[in-house]
């Protein structure tokens, strides 16, 4: 392989493991934003968040129930009010509290938000930052994924056609996604560090997903592995180091031989039964 032609593919394999990182940080933040994997995530760190002021009216909504249909909540602590219908809770607090968590979130997830979401993670005020647990962060977060994945397929067409010997492919491109697995298993450990405590939990709220998009990098990876040693121990002459010419020509020989044997046995055993059929007639 040529300087330049060795340069160019050392470039477009780092280029596919940054491609495969973000590629991997933008699935994590699509599916965990997911409203059924977001919801049991969410109402488990805000029972003791919002769920304590939920929990300081359920005497007044355990009161308005006996002559209401329903108690209108809005002291969440944000722009948003909570209806309790009388008729769709148990009057017990812990099913109060996760109707009242569930219900905030519906409307915080399914809100219209009035600007793009960068901007609106910017501005502060405008659903801010709730915007980072909404339909449209799963939006944005699945239209970046997309992007980067057509990129990584075009970079790896590249790749394939810059490698000299084609069935060192598979290993590179199988190493390269298990090094991005093994990085992207960091990624809580290293953001922890810039994350304010305050917003921790809520942050490993929106990578909850992180372990299953680890171990599909990695089974995938191993698995290109695997097939790439396959094919590089078949196509570096594995076979032709364990059977020589002259062992392969006395193998196709002796095989002739037995299929020739075979044929003059059959010719003999009809002869014999033509004679004995003549003999019969006799």
């Amino acid at each position: 392989m040529g300087i330049i032609r060795g340069g160019l593919l050392s470039i477009v394999c780092f280029l596919i493991l940054i491609s495969f990182l973000a590629g991997g940080l933008f699935l994590i933040l699509y599916l965990s934003l997911n409203y059924n994997v977001l919801e049991k995530e969410f109402v488990s760190i805000n029972k003791e968040i919002l769920g304590d002021r939920i929990n300081q009216q359920i005497p007044l909504i355990q009161e308005a129930c006996q002559n209401n249909t329903g108690y209108l909540f809005n002291e969440t602590g944000f722009d948003k009010t909570i209806f309790f219908p009388c008729d769709k809770i148990s009057f017990n607090s812990d099913s109060i509290i996760e109707y009242g968590v569930k219900d905030f979130l519906k409307q915080v997830y399914y809100d219209e938000y009035p600007c793009g979401f960068w901007k609106c993670l910017a501005q502060g005020g405008q659903g801010s930052p709730f915007v980072l647990i909404s339909q449209k962060a799963q939006d944005y977060w699945k239209s970046k994924f997309y992007w980067v994945l057509t990129t990584s397929l075009i970079l790896i067409v590249l790749g394939f056609l810059l490698v000299e010997n084609k069935f060192n492919f598979p290993i590179i491109l199988g190493g390269t996604l298990t090094i991005s697995s093994l990085l992207l298993k960091k990624l809580g450990s290293f953001f922890s560090f810039l994350v304010p405590d305050s917003f921790e939990e809520f942050f490993f709220v929106i990578i909850s997903q992180s372990s299953r998009v680890v171990k599909g990098f990695l089974i995938i990876g191993i698995i290109l592995l695997v097939l790439g040693i396959i094919l590089r121990l078949i196509g570096s002459g594995f076979v032709k180091k364990h059977f020589s010419k002259k062992e392969v020509e006395a193998i196709v020989k002796e095989e002739v031989e037995k299929v020739k044997k075979e044929e003059i046995k059959d010719k003999l055993n009809e002869k014999s039964k033509e004679k004995k059929s003549k003999g019969s007639k006799k």
